[in-house]
C-alpha cells in the first residue's frame, strides 16, 4: 500500500551512467580498504584551481610513484604514464575525463585542456578513450569547505579539494593495501607545497 503521507511520488529511473557509478561505489566501500589523511593550502594565482592541481598532482605523483599506480590481485602495480582524471559535470551526472601525460603538462596548458573537455563533458560528447587510462583521479568543489572523495578501486589514492584558491581543504583518500599513512602524508604535502609555489 503506498504512504499518501508523503503526497504524490514522481519515479525517476536512474540511467545506465548512474546505476553503473552507484554500483562501483557501493563496491569500492565494501571492498577497499581506505584512510585519508588531509591538510590546508593557498595558492595566489589566477589560473583556475582544477588546473593548478593538475600540475601539482602530476608533479607528486612522478616523485611518488607509490601513489601512481594500484593494489591488484594480492600485489600492487605502479604506472609508467601520468594520467589525471578530473571529475566533471555531464548531462547524467559527474563524469573523469582524463588528462593524459599530465606531468609533461604546466597548469596553463592543463587548464586549456580541461576546458575543452569540461565543455565536451557538458555537451555529452566525450568518447571511451577520453574517459579510460586514468591512473589518478580528483575533483575541486569550491563551494564547500571540505568533501572526502571516494576510493574506486584501481587507483592508490584519489583527492578531493574543496573551497576557493585562497583556502584549499585537502582530502586524499587512501587504499591501505597500496600505501602506508606516511607515505600518504608526504605526497600530500608535496602536493601542498606545489600549489603554494604557484603563487
Amino acid at each position: 500500500m503506498a504512504d499518501t503521507t508523503k503526497g504524490p511520488a514522481e519515479v525517476v529511473e536512474l540511467t545506465r551512467t548512474q546505476q553503473t557509478a552507484v554500483r562501483r561505489l557501493a563496491e569500492a566501500r565494501a571492498t577497499v580498504p581506505t584512510f585519508t589523511v588531509g591538510l590546508w593550502t593557498q595558492t595566489g594565482t589566477a589560473v583556475a584551481v582544477p588546473a593548478l592541481l593538475v600540475a601539482a598532482v602530476a608533479t607528486a605523483l612522478r616523485e611518488f610513484p607509490a601513489v601512481n599506480g594500484a593494489y591488484r590481485d594480492g600485489h600492487l602495480e605502479r604506472y609508467g604514464r601520468v594520467n589525471v582524471a578530473v571529475a566533471v559535470d555531464g548531462p547524467e551526472g559527474p563524469v573523469g575525463p582524463v588528462v593524459f601525460d599530465a606531468d609533461g603538462k604546466d597548469a596553463a596548458t592543463a587548464g586549456v585542456e580541461l576546458d575543452a573537455l569540461a565543455a565536451r563533458a557538458a555537451a555529452g560528447e566525450l568518447t571511451a578513450p577520453e574517459l579510460a587510462g586514468a591512473t589518478f583521479a580528483l575533483a575541486h568543489l569550491p563551494g564547500v569547505d571540505r568533501a572526502e572523495p571516494i576510493l574506486l578501486p584501481g587507483f592508490a589514492a584519489t583527492l578531493a579539494a574543496a573551497g576557493p584558491a585562497e583556502r584549499l581543504d585537502l582530502t586524499l583518500a587512501c587504499d591501505a593495501r597500496a600505501l602506508s599513512a606516511p607515505a600518504a602524508a608526504a605526497f600530500l604535502a608535496r602536493v601542498g607545497a606545489l600549489l603554494e609555489s604557484a603563487a
